[in-house]
């Protein structure tokens, strides 16, 4: 089966992971399918980029994304919400399809917690040093 095969309807892309960023959640050789019409994109989703697959972290809706690869030892990256090209819902390992997102552990809920609590204080700074 190609990777062509598995697009047929428009608003469904396939890509093949090729990088070891998302460990253990997805391998090389996985098939990620993703949503091309750029639904809801929440903390925890997998998020294709224009050049990776990496977990939202944090939203700023119709702005931005928060990314990071779960196997990234690095902090999270701010992406512009348009080089978003979908979010993942199926992937494809070894034959079998899995539907649910892939889990991340608690790297995920460490980061989005620091994340959350940095946002909310660049947040309120900025309030406080605002001229009014």
């Amino acid at each position: 089966m190609t990777d062509a095969m598995l697009t047929r309807h428009p608003d469904v892309g396939a890509i093949r992971v090729s990088g070891n960023s998302m460990l253990p959640a997805l391998q090389p050789g996985d098939i990620v399918l993703y949503d091309k019409r750029r639904p809801v994109v929440e903390p925890g989703a997998v998020v294709v980029f224009h050049d990776a697959i990496h977990r939202a972290i944090w939203v700023e809706p119709r702005v931005a994304v928060w990314e990071l690869g779960d196997a990234n030892a690095q902090l999270p990256v701010r992406r512009a919400w348009s080089e978003i090209d979908g979010v993942a819902f199926v992937f494809l390992r070894e034959g079998r399809w899995e539907s649910r997102r892939p889990r991340s552990g608690r790297l995920l809920a460490k980061v989005t917690a620091r994340a959350a609590a940095l946002y909310q204080w660049s947040r309120l700074r900025g309030l406080l040093t605002a001229k009014r």
